[in-house]
């Protein structure tokens, strides 16, 4: 149903830019990584899906990962970065090869993975070509901002960028067999999804979120009595050691689990709850301001006035 109500809301789409096509290949790749799931699940019951299991779950993994998560954080990257930074939207041929890398490579690796392994490469390539667009854009829009000064969230978002790198990095070693093994897989994997997606979802939400308050609370009142801005609504401690603890402990778990040490696996685990820890405190002071107790003073006597 959700994506019904997707497929709704994009009948009304009349400007098709990066965006929009990104998001719309995104939700193609979550129908058919559903798809996918139930197929591998039917087939734990009743075998025929051709292959092995863990082959055709890698497969799964990828259609996930590249088909769904990328495009979807690429996407909403092109359309909120620019705000987040003040700086020009992007465009030009990174728009291109982000598009046309993902579109192509995706269905590559996948196929590849499930029983063509001569695909897996060129397919590896495609993608790889698009992450390095992406990361041409993110670099151009970082370069020529107008904001001086970087936030916790920017830093966030920045530093996922930077794991992207080496995310790309060992997923075209896998894809060229110049590493194997599950502990090259699961530090790709934590590389991937805890560095360079995590670490971004986690800016984008320090930086939506005291919007979403803000603009809630406190807008009928701008202009008619002080109101907070928006770094004041949030807890710049609480994000900074969130900052430290969460990139610090991605590197760590990566690093521990390429050398397959279970101690320090353990270790970087607490350092990764630690920083969940503080993201969460963080993200709970903003909201804090939606309860009628935790807003400023001015905002909860218009409350009441109205």
């Amino acid at each position: 149903m959700h994506l019904v109500n997707v497929a709704l809301t994009l009948r009304g789409v009349e400007r098709w830019n990066i965006t929009a096509r990104l998001i719309t290949m995104a939700f193609t790749g979550l129908g058919l990584t559903i798809l996918f799931g139930l197929l591998l699940a039917a087939d734990r019951i009743w075998k025929f899906v051709p292959g092995g299991f863990f082959p055709t779950l890698h497969a799964h993994f990828h259609l996930a990962l590249l088909g769904l998560v990328a495009p979807m954080v690429i996407g909403v990257a092109a359309r909120v970065y620019p705000m987040f930074l003040l700086a020009p939207e992007p465009s030009g041929w990174p728009e291109r090869v982000q598009f046309w890398g993902l579109a192509l490579g995706v269905p590559a690796v996948v196929t590849g993975l499930f029983g063509v392994p001569a695909l897996v490469a060129p397919g590896a390539i495609a993608v790889a070509a698009a992450a390095a667009a992406h990361l041409t854009w993110v670099s151009r829009m970082a370069r020529d901002r107008k904001r001086p000064a970087l936030d916790w969230g920017l830093r966030f978002v920045l530093t996922g960028s930077a794991f992207l790198i080496a995310a790309g990095t060992v997923g075209l070693a896998l894809a060229f067999d110049l590493l194997s093994g599950p502990r090259a897989a699961l530090a790709y994997a934590v590389l991937a999804l805890g560095g360079w997606v995590s670490l971004t979802i986690v800016g984008m939400m320090l930086k939506i979120i005291p919007f979403l308050v803000w603009y809630r609370i406190y807008s009928p009142q701008a202009g008619r009595a002080p109101v907070p801005t928006l770094a004041q609504l949030g807890w710049p401690a609480a994000e900074r050691l969130a900052f430290g603890l969460l990139t610090g402990g991605v590197a760590a778990l990566a690093a521990a689990l390429a050398v397959g040490h279970p101690r320090l696996i353990g270790a970087a685990g607490v350092i990764l709850a630690a920083g969940a820890v503080c993201f969460a405190a963080a993200i709970a002071r903003v909201l804090y301001h939606m309860a009628p107790c935790g807003r400023h003073p001015a905002a909860t006597a218009g409350a009441r006035t109205a």
